[in-house]
């Protein structure tokens, strides 16, 4: 009986001697835990590896202190609230990015660390070729379209403020509306219109204002002054350009010029169909004409619009 109580009293000794080295271990680790956080949290805010400047470059029209201001944004914040963005060998690349990337005409945003207290910038800017548009409308009195800028290549990047002007070319779907971050059309078919739009100026001082994508594919292509010009689907504008020529070589429309048309609609094979306006700005009842025009044998399938000088063409490719 005695010995089972000696027994009793070791094993309780035991358990405390046990229960005491865990609590120095743990107390010795957590201290372990604690200077290393001190450490950390002291190490990621010295001077030599805090980000203090941004260097940025890049883009014509956007204010690189607007680009600055947004990646200063980005670097105040911290991991956990522990560890700061602007500790130079963990600072957010990717929020910085996505940040520059988020300002109007911004793309291609990049960002690089130049040194232990200094990270790089770059961007491209987005460059406006084009609009698109709910409507060809640009009276200041009517209700303002909603236009998004397009560059180069169709991409709809940003919302345009209301232009009152003509100076770029203005795009319209009938089944689609004006759609950040979709294409209009792809970079060659904006090019083959700039084309058209510049032998079209060349030959007969008007301009392409507008196009109009109609609910069946068919195209109008506004120009200044008023004229319309219609366009099956699947018709190209060199094949159009060609019938305009052609229209204005035939004997009855010899001497006019493209102002003098409402409307010309090249939307039936080699017949070309008009409408003439009368004195003044008032449109005439002047019937339709239909002259044949540019057999469709003779078709231009080269993608070429005349020049000024016979043989000379303009490529629309």
């Amino acid at each position: 009986m005695i010995w089972g109580k000696k027994n009793s009293f070791r094993s309780r000794k035991k358990e405390i001697r046990q229960y005491r080295k865990h609590l120095i271990v743990s107390a010795l680790g957590a201290c372990l835990i604690l200077l290393i956080a001190v450490g950390v949290w002291y190490g990621a805010r010295r001077p030599e590896v805090t980000i203090a400047s941004v260097v940025v470059s890049g883009g014509d029209t956007v204010p690189h202190e607007l680009v600055e201001n947004k990646v200063a944004s980005v670097l105040e914040g911290t991991y956990a609230l522990f560890i700061p963005h602007r500790f130079s060998y963990m600072f957010p690349e990717a929020d910085i990015i996505e940040a520059v990337n988020s300002i109007p005409r911004v793309h291609d945003a990049a960002v690089a660390k130049s040194s232990r207290n200094e990270i790089a910038v770059t961007f491209e800017e987005y460059v406006p070729y084009a609009l698109w548009c709910d409507s060809v409308a640009i009276n200041a009195s009517a209700t303002p379209p909603l236009c998004m800028f397009v560059d180069d290549q169709g991409f709809a990047y940003a919302e345009a403020p209301t232009l009152l002007g003509e100076t770029l070319l203005r795009f319209v779907k009938e089944e689609k509306k004006p759609e950040k971050g979709a294409s209009v059309y792809d970079a060659d078919t904006l090019r083959k219109y700039t084309l058209f739009s510049d032998a079209i100026t060349e030959h007969h001082k008007r301009r392409l204002r507008a196009i109009t994508e109609t609910k069946d594919k068919d195209l109008l292509l506004h120009l200044n002054g008023g004229v319309t010009v219609l366009i099956a689907e699947g018709e190209g504008v060199e094949d159009a350009f060609e019938k305009i020529e052609s229209l204005f070589e035939a004997e009855e429309f010899e001497g006019k010029t493209l102002e003098e048309f409402e409307y010309i609609d090249l939307r039936f094979g080699s017949k070309v169909y008009v409408k003439e306006w009368g004195a003044g700005d008032e449109a005439t009842t002047t019937p339709v004409v239909a002259i044949p025009v540019v057999p469709e044998h003779t078709s231009t399938s080269t993608g070429e619009v005349p020049g000024v000088n016979r043989g000379e063409n303009t490529r629309l490719q």
